[in-house]
């Protein structure tokens, strides 16, 4: 049975790609989806305001971050102790995939004046306080 438990955690990852990924919403709706997903955006270096969000990869790869953050929240705690490791190495591996579109987003600044064009941000998911 321990090939099971590996197929498994395989099926699972496979669900996620196929619901999920393989059928995105239209980018209006992703920009709906990602503002419900309590993304916060800190400034290490640079003026962040002047930078534009709105490119196309950014909200994909932002998107697609915040559905795989979702999705290992609801089934890895469902998953026996071997799932869970083969679990976490799949979707690790998705998300550092993910994390790399999203260093290559095009997210200039929206105007040609501006003084330093270094940024560096923090993006982060704020959890949700759950009450038990």
């Amino acid at each position: 049975m321990k090939g099971q438990n590996i197929a498994d955690a395989f099926e699972i990852v496979k669900i996620f790609q196929k619901d999920v990924l393989q059928q995105p919403p239209s980018l209006e709706q992703m920009h709906l989806e990602v503002r419900m997903m309590n993304f916060k955006i800190r400034p290490i270096q640079g003026d962040l305001s002047t930078l534009n969000f709105q490119d196309r990869e950014f909200i994909v790869a932002l998107w697609s971050l915040g559905k795989l953050d979702d999705f290992f929240q609801e089934h890895f705690n469902q998953l026996q102790k071997q799932q869970q490791e083969v679990f976490y190495r799949l979707m690790n591996m998705m998300r550092f995939e993910f994390q790399n579109k999203l260093n290559k987003a095009n997210i200039k600044p929206q105007t040609k004046n501006v003084k330093s064009a270094i940024f560096e941000m923090e993006i982060f998911k704020e959890q949700s306080k759950r009450n038990n």
